[in-house]
Formats: C-alpha cells, structure tokens, sequence
C-alpha cells in the first residue's frame, strides 16, 4: 500500500524475506518503545497518585486537628463565660469597695507618694472591674 502511494519513501529489498525482517524488527522496536512509554507514564502517575493520597490524608488529618481545636477553644470560651456569671457579682462587690475606699482615702488630703498610690489603686481596681464585662 506504502509502495502504491509513496514509491519515492520505499527502500527496494534484496529479498522479501529480507523485508520482512526488517518490517518485524520495526514492529518489535515500536512495540518495546510503546511499553517502555507505557511503564514510564504508569510509573510516573502511580508515583503522583501515591503522593495525592499521602497529601489528602495529611489535609484530612490538619482538619481533624483543626476541628479538635475548634471545640477545644469553644469549651473554653464556655467555661470563662461560666465562670465570669458565677465570679462576676463575688469580684465586683469588693472591687466596688477598694474604689470607694480609694475616692475617700484621696479626699482625705494624703500626701504626694500616698496620693500617687491610692490614683494607681483606684486605675487598676477600675480597669479591672471594666474587664469583668458589664454588669448583669
């Protein structure tokens, strides 16, 4: 058929048997180069493939973590929230005094290192009643 189409491309043969050895030899290279081709190309997807899975199973693990965290830190914003109701009222109610007693002390003319302390014991008693949340 190549003959008949390209006569220009065929190589004329001493013998037929000669040609067809050589038609065989070329059959025998491309069909080892076609499975060489294959081995490499399977080789390389299943190596890939191995890698996929060991990176979906790490994805699948961070997000075990991740959810594992997630309700740990949901727990523990409950259990300040419980503690802070439970604490609240305890903390405020001497905290209220330590500032009361402050704003008296300070009326009471003290001196420059006693008024110096009893302003840092009225701010901090005062931010610390502000971290306490408002008042339920």
């Amino acid at each position: 058929m190549l003959e008949s189409a390209f006569p220009q491309a065929i190589t004329s043969y001493a013998t037929a048997e000669l040609r067809d050895r050589q038609i065989l030899y070329a059959i025998t290279a491309l069909t080892v180069f076609s499975g060489a081709a294959f081995a490499l190309f399977k080789n390389n997807y299943d190596g890939e493939r191995q890698i996929v899975r060991k990176q979906n199973l790490e994805l699948q693990r961070t997000h075990q973590n991740l959810i594992r965290a997630k309700n740990k830190a949901v727990k523990a914003e409950q259990a300040k929230s419980e503690f802070l109701s439970t604490m609240s009222p305890e903390i405020r109610t001497p905290l209220n005094a330590v500032i009361g007693m402050s704003y008296i002390l300070q009326e009471e003319d003290p001196r420059p290192d006693q008024l110096e302390n009893l302003n840092i014991l009225k701010f901090s008693a005062e931010n610390l009643l502000r971290a306490l949340g408002p008042q339920s």
